[in-house]
């Protein structure tokens, strides 16, 4: 799931993992891009914890960084089809926008968060 992982953390990246019992249940990623963007990318909880804040949990510690160092805006590029995701996003005050980065095949969705 996180293939050269490495590579992007030597340019800037962090992973953060929600742990039970030595047990990765959740997890997510930061990128830097250009002009004080960051995405947000490889958001993941084990089916059998969703719903117990631990995707949140991740999520915000990736936002947290991205802030920490400067970020003016986040960004995510997904898929409409995963609906917890979505409504997660979405409670963070992510939204909507002209989706203008087809790198990813099954990209059906762009959404941002603009930095006060």
């Amino acid at each position: 799931m996180l293939n050269g992982v490495e590579s992007l953390i030597e340019q800037g990246a962090a992973v953060y993992f929600a742990v039970d019992q030595e047990k990765v249940i959740a997890t997510c990623m930061i990128i830097p891009r250009e002009n004080c963007t960051w995405e947000i990318c490889k958001l993941a909880t084990n089916e059998k914890y969703q719903g117990n804040g631990a995707g949140s949990a991740v999520l915000k510690a990736c936002m947290n960084h991205a802030v920490e160092h400067g970020a003016k805006k986040l960004m995510i590029v997904s898929n409409r089809i995963l609906t917890a995701a979505m409504h997660l996003y979405s409670k963070m005050g992510f939204y909507e926008v002209p989706i203008d980065n087809m790198e990813y095949e099954r990209v059906n969705i762009q959404l941002e968060l603009k930095i006060k």
